[in-house]
């Protein structure tokens, strides 16, 4: 929430994931990047919170971290595999594609 200055509430409305890093910190690039998208529905404005992800001097495991990401690899694969089936029928249009960042990918990333 954002309650001042924006005239109400926004809310959470998309989290985009990037593997590297899409920004830096003082020239350091980090392992991965989440960016938190909140709209505000009335005034028609956004604010985009990016939270670096860095990995663990000792490579240690992080147990919670790791069933986040297994959970966002299954909703990935089965959206990435929905939209395939799609594209191969004709039923998407490359607009659609270019909005929801498939649009070039023949294959699967975590494969």
């Amino acid at each position: 929430d954002f309650p001042h200055q924006w005239g109400g509430r926004i809310d959470l409305k998309h989290i985009d994931v990037h593997v590297p890093s899409q920004h830096k910190v003082e020239g350091k690039e980090f392992p991965a990047e989440y960016q938190l998208w909140h709209l505000h529905p009335g005034r028609k404005r956004a604010a985009v919170v990016s939270i670096m992800v860095d990995v663990h001097p000792q490579n240690r495991m992080n147990n919670h971290f790791q069933r986040v990401l297994a959970e966002w690899q299954k909703v990935w694969e089965r959206t990435f595999n929905k939209c395939q089936r799609r594209r191969r029928t004709g039923e998407v249009s490359e607009e659609f594609q270019e909005e929801e960042g498939v649009a070039g990918m023949e294959s699967n990333p975590f494969a």
